[in-house]
């Protein structure tokens, strides 16, 4: 029962807004679907039973306000001990986005690479030879000076992929027994990645 009060008066307070401003609130299930969300991609361990319980109090009491939460040890003083290090972690993560922001609660659309990757944004191919060489060398070489170059040349910093193609290599000796090469390349490389776009809380936030 001590409990269900101390949860009870915590909701209450999350629910008032600085200066007694009345601001638009997420929908009960929008704020359940919100805690669920954000704690999963904060890996806030919180029961099922818990998240009931709020959003069941959260439901009852959004348009009500009976206290008031201006910082985080205030707000920590109202959750039991054993509970607080979970309590912080929702509350600089999840509840002070969605609550006391003063944001809708709804989540923001946003490219992430923990979505995975759509496309390249840039692709491009050079082909070169590499003229008369000494031994020693060889077409694998040949083909990552290409590539070493190409990257330092467009200033590529970020994620990238590549394949060689048309690696063939030429030799010949002269009157003196001297063996040179000639080798040839493709490189194909991509590089500026496009991550996919999603809807999520937790990694894009709220407003």
């Amino acid at each position: 029962m001590r409990t269900f009060v101390k949860i009870n008066i915590l909701l209450a307070g999350l629910l008032v807004w600085n200066f007694g401003i009345s601001k638009e609130l997420p929908t009960t299930e929008e704020f359940q679907g919100l805690l669920q969300g954000c704690a999963i991609g904060a890996q806030i361990n919180v029961s099922t039973d818990l998240i009931g319980s709020i959003t069941s109090i959260y439901e009852g009491d959004k348009t009500q306000g009976k206290a008031s939460i201006s910082s985080k040890t205030e707000f920590l003083n109202l959750i039991p001990k054993k509970d607080r290090l979970k309590a912080y972690k929702l509350f600089t993560k999840c509840i002070s986005g969605f609550i006391q922001n003063g944001n809708t609660g709804k989540a923001k659309t946003c490219r992430n690479k923990a979505f995975g990757m759509e496309k390249w944004n840039q692709r491009d191919s050079i082909t070169q030879s590499s003229g008369k060489v000494r031994g020693g060398s060889s077409n694998n070489n040949w083909c990552n000076t290409l590539l070493s170059s190409f990257i330092k040349n467009r200033g590529i910093t970020g994620k990238y992929k590549y394949n060689f193609a048309n690696m063939r290599e030429e030799s010949n000796k002269d009157w003196k027994g001297h063996v040179t090469y000639n080798y040839h390349c493709t490189v194909n490389i991509s590089w500026d990645p496009l991550y996919q776009k999603r809807t999520d809380a937790a990694t894009c936030g709220t407003y």
